[in-house]
């Protein structure tokens, strides 16, 4: 046994896509009582087979470990979702709920599971009567089989430690394990009360914190200090086993494999335990019911199964949900010590690289990066503390504005998809509120921005607007009345319309003769984004791209495919068809072994950093599919390719 255990180990080391040897050795740590390593295979799964009989498999082994049970409840959800006349799904997540003291949950679960399947009883399931299946009930070292026969579909075979018997020729041990059950807890409860009065003598080491305070301002709350505490880094690889604590209120420690929607035409999906697997049941966002709590233009990107109807309806590549994947799980590697990504410019490389992430619905709830999404989150807020709000580093000089506009974008949407949820981040919305007000306030009279936010300046540069625009419009998005932000972004519009030359391009500045492909791509995008989408200028714009992009190509500065790619999908239709025929292949060609893309060396504008920031430009660009709606219904029309 030991010897066929150890080449599973090996063979799934060296093809850890294979769900069947994956499965092989679940069942085999499962019949040793290995319950946690079983569980722990299971959340580290790059794959997992979207059928009922493998996904219930998954949601019983998941469930019998403490952190493994939250990351059933998710898979089963999530597989309602696209399954809802599951009866077999919705009596072992009933089933779940019961153990966890979830009653209302329970009843309305196996109510349905009864209603669906006349074999099943409600009430002997809810008044707690053994089931053969039951997980409470079921030994560790059995393995349930399920079986397609029988009039009901009830599950056919249990199998365990060299027998197998129909489960309902199963006796129970009920009586014995009440028993059992009873002297355990006496036994538990000497050991709490004696290592109670331990605990009281013995002081306790404060964990790391960090102390994010700034003081109320007009708006601000009326707590003038929170302590927020910072989590230890953790490899992409590792899974959490402890909550990344943001609040007052843990989050969710479970992860959630991602799973098939079986009508699609896609065979299997990365199962990395990603919050977007689970944003809508055991994160902070609520169960199903709540899905009002991500904004209508952002829902898409938050469940395996949206992501890939995003990617079916928009022309997606079936590579570009793993590309995602391993690109996350690059930048996640490539994290410093102090939460910042990044070395010459370590605000705009945080910022890009939380927005790759929250692009995937990786919030502070994901179980595999939460921890990165908070250390990042808190270096930005504790930056903008130092800094006296204003988000960007030293060697940045007066090219500061585009860090402190790409952090400022970042600590919006993440404000977004976490406001709703209960678990809002402590000082997130006075510390946004000041980054934005800097922004506010160094917009020139034309409408633009010059470097080092120089209000006074008549010059307006296109390049530096781009992102003050996606700032303030992530800024919007919030919901909060940040002061000013509408107003800002009608003048940024006005500006940037007069920036488009006779060619269709829009200019780096206003006194330039005509426009730039580098730029284009930023301007129509920010018209787009505020309510300029079907404007003669947008047209042009896009023409002039399409003529001098007749074959967009990846190089090693993404800074205009990462603009054109969005403008283009904005637009949708027969535009972004033709354009997303010519360039997607490219982009996925073009990633590296480790998830990156362009060579190690790369830099931009004499920054280090330049793979790091191509990485998460071309992150952002795969996941442009589901992580916005397009302006326009056009999309609706494509061919699923």
């Amino acid at each position: 046994m030991s010897d066929d255990l150890t080449l599973l180990e090996k063979a799934l080391a060296a093809a850890p896509d294979n769900w069947t040897t994956r499965r092989s050795l679940v069942e085999r740590l499962v019949t040793q009582h290995r319950l946690e390593e079983a569980s722990q295979a299971l959340l580290e799964a790059p794959l997992i087979p979207g059928d009922e009989e493998n996904l219930l498999f998954t949601a019983r082994v998941l469930s019998r470990t403490g952190r493994g049970v939250g990351a059933a409840i998710g898979v089963l959800e999530d597989f309602l979702r696209t399954q809802p006349q599951n009866a077999h799904a919705h009596l072992l997540l009933g089933r779940i709920c019961l153990g966890q003291g979830r009653v209302a949950a329970a009843r309305n679960h196996i109510g349905m599971a009864a209603s669906l399947d006349p074999g099943i009883n409600a009430e002997e399931e809810l008044a707690g009567a053994p089931a053969a299946e039951s997980l409470d009930e079921l030994d560790p070292g059995m393995v349930v089989a399920l079986g397609g026969g029988g009039e009901h579909h009830e599950r056919m075979l249990i199998v365990g430690e060299g027998e197998a018997v129909h489960a309902a020729e199963k006796k129970s041990d009920a009586r014995e394990k009440v028993g059992a059950l009873t002297a355990a807890i006496a036994v538990h409860a000497a050991i709490f009360f004696i290592l109670g009065l331990v605990a009281l003598t013995v002081p306790v080491s404060a964990p790391p914190q960090l102390s994010v305070s700034s003081v109320a301002g007009e708006e601000a709350s009326t707590v003038e200090n929170v302590q927020l505490n910072k989590v230890s880094r953790k490899t992409s690889a590792t899974m959490s086993q402890a909550t990344p604590v943001v609040s007052v209120e843990a989050f969710s420690p479970t992860a959630v494999p991602q799973i098939v929607d079986p009508n699609n035409n896609f065979a299997m999906i990365g199962a990395t335990g990603d919050a977007g697997d689970f944003g809508m049941s055991m994160s902070g966002f609520g169960d199903v019911s709540n899905m009002g709590a991500i904004p209508a233009q952002m829902r898409s990107r938050c469940s395996a199964s949206q992501r890939l109807k995003r990617l079916r309806e928009s022309g997606g590549d079936e590579r570009a949900e793993g590309a995602v994947k391993k690109a996350l799980d690059f930048l996640g590697s490539k994290q410093n010590s102090d939460g910042s990504w990044g070395v010459d410019a370590p605000f705009a490389c945080t910022g890009l690289a939380l927005l790759a992430f929250l692009g995937h619905c990786e919030t502070p709830e994901s179980a595999k990066y939460g921890d990165a999404v908070v250390n990042g989150t808190l270096y930005l807020m504790a930056g903008a503390k130092k800094n006296k709000d204003m988000m960007a580093g030293p060697k940045t000089a007066a090219h500061g504005v585009y860090e402190h506009a790409i952090a400022t974008y970042a600590l919006s949407e993440l404000f977004t998809m976490t406001k709703e949820s209960g678990r809002e981040i402590p000082r997130l919305d006075s510390t946004l509120r000041e980054a934005v007000k800097i922004i506010v306030d160094g917009q020139n009279k034309a409408g633009g921005w010059d470097y080092a936010y120089r209000a006074s300046s008549a010059r307006s540069d296109l390049s530096v607007g781009g992102w003050q625009i996606q700032a303030l419009k992530a800024a919007h998005n919030t919901g909060k009345k940040f002061s000013g932000v509408d107003k800002a972004l009608d003048k940024a519009i006005k500006c940037v319309k007069e920036a488009q030359g006779p060619n269709g391009g829009f200019k780096y500045v206003l006194t330039e003769p005509d426009g730039k492909p580098s730029l284009t791509g930023a301007a129509v995008l920010a018209l787009q984004i505020w309510n300029e989408g079907d404007s003669e200028h947008v047209r042009k714009g896009l023409a002039y791209l399409d003529k001098t992009f007749p074959s967009p190509a990846m190089s090693a500065n993404l800074y205009a495919p990462y603009y054109n790619m969005q403008a283009y999908f904005m637009e949708g239709g027969k535009t972004w068809e033709t354009f997303n025929g010519k360039f997607q292949k490219k982009i996925l060609d073009a990633q590296n072994a480790d998830g990156s893309w362009t060579p190690a060396n790369t830099k931009l504008h004499d920054y280090v950093d330049g793979q790091l920031i191509n990485s998460c430009w071309a992150t952002l660009m795969l996941e442009v599919y589901y992580r916005y709606l397009p302006t326009s219904d056009k999309v609706q029309g494509l061919k699923v390719r």
